[in-house]
């Protein structure tokens, strides 16, 4: 349920396992006391991909803080076949992948810095970060041309570039499994739908460390992967038709070992969020692609938890995102919503707040700091 309170955002006491939530280096001195929230700002992909836009989630210390203004969404500028944003430098800046390649740009979300051009044809279809946000890992897809990973640091130059060899050719089954990516350090790994139905995998890695070009396995089969998601502390989990799962060594799901608390049920999509000392796993499944329902779950990390909290029904979902000051950030085709992660995981209470609602084919979401 949208939250109707109009009174500010304030930091709230919180125990010592998820104080550093709400603590943002020095934006605040996260005394557990009554404090103004740290301003943040979301960088918003949408139409499509064309256009980058800003939202500030605090008002400034200025103004009036007993009816504080809307959120008000602000055009950066129009881009060229965007396809993802991610945090970079504590939320000083800015990665924006496109079509054409990936590039670099302050909070203020003016054009930037171009990362490094690599050594073949470009066209950049999926994009992610490595759990430190210390790597970018980009898939190039051209036509006619075979899968082609590169590995950049954050300052934009190369580690490693890698031939994936030919891929399946574009499947028109509607339920295919995605391609997906996942980075840990200077490993990655790729799932992409197999003929006659699952996935393969591929893991590429350099042979010797500063090696310029990366070694790739050869595919293995497995079960249909529907996403990725790279957590702190090096794990990759896999969502799949049959539940959430680790990743071995190898790349391939490990079988042996489902995250209890999502069951056996489908998920297509998989976020990995640190949250104070705790990483948050939210799974959700797409009811457009299968049966089932649309709530966005969460599991603690906690070993022996065996069950996750629903925190909310979401239809289109596109991306979320768990920002400093606590805050669970949601990202459906229109609209954007801000739930409370500390209360949500302290005692399942997700309070929520509709910030924008008028969103055209919204893409992607990520947080920095103005």
């Amino acid at each position: 349920m949208t939250s109707t309170s109009t009174a500010p955002r304030r930091a709230r006491p919180l125990t010592a396992a998820l104080l550093a939530a709400a603590c943002l280096g020095t934006l605040t001195g996260c005394t557990g006391t009554e404090e103004r929230a740290p301003n943040l700002r979301l960088a918003v992909l949408t139409d499509g991909g064309q256009t980058l836009s800003y939202v500030d989630t605090a008002p400034p210390e200025s103004a009036n803080t007993t009816t504080p203004a809307a959120p008000t969404l602000v055009e950066a500028g129009k881009v060229e076949e965007g396809r993802d944003l991610h945090t970079a430098d504590g939320g000083r800046a800015l990665l924006l992948t496109r079509r054409a390649g990936a590039e670099r740009r302050t909070a203020a979300l003016t054009p930037g810095t171009a990362f490094a051009t690599l050594p073949f044809p470009t066209c950049l279809t999926r994009s992610a970060v490595d759990a430190a946000r210390t790597r970018l890992l980009v898939l190039s897809e051209c036509p006619n041309d075979v899968q082609r990973l590169a590995l950049y640091r954050l300052d934009g130059t190369v580690v490693w570039t890698a031939a994936l060899g030919t891929a399946v050719p574009p499947l028109s089954t509607p339920d295919a499994p995605p391609v997906n990516l996942a980075v840990v350090g200077d490993v990655a790994v790729v799932s992409r739908p197999a003929l006659g139905g699952g996935s393969e995998v591929v893991r590429a890695a350099p042979r010797n460390v500063g090696d310029p070009v990366a070694v790739a396995s050869l595919p293995e089969r497995t079960i249909a992967v529907r996403d990725l998601a790279a957590s702190v502390g090096g794990t990759i989990y896999a969502a799949t038709d049959s539940g959430v799962y680790p990743l071995l060594d190898t790349g391939l799901p490990d079988l042996t070992r489902r995250v209890a608390a999502f069951g056996e049920g489908r998920l297509d999509r998989l976020w990995s969020e640190p949250l104070g000392t705790r990483t948050l796993l939210f799974g959700w499944h797409d009811p457009a692609l299968s049966s089932g329902d649309a709530y966005l779950r969460v599991w603690d990390g906690v070993a022996t938890t065996t069950t996750t909290q629903s925190v909310s029904y979401v239809t289109d979902l596109r991306d979320l995102t768990v920002a400093p000051d606590g805050n669970l950030y949601v990202l459906s085709r229109t609209a954007l919503t801000r739930f409370d992660a500390v209360l949500g995981v302290q005692n399942n209470n997700w309070q929520s707040r509709t910030l924008l609602s008028t969103l055209n084919d919204a893409r992607a979401l990520t947080w920095l700091v103005p």
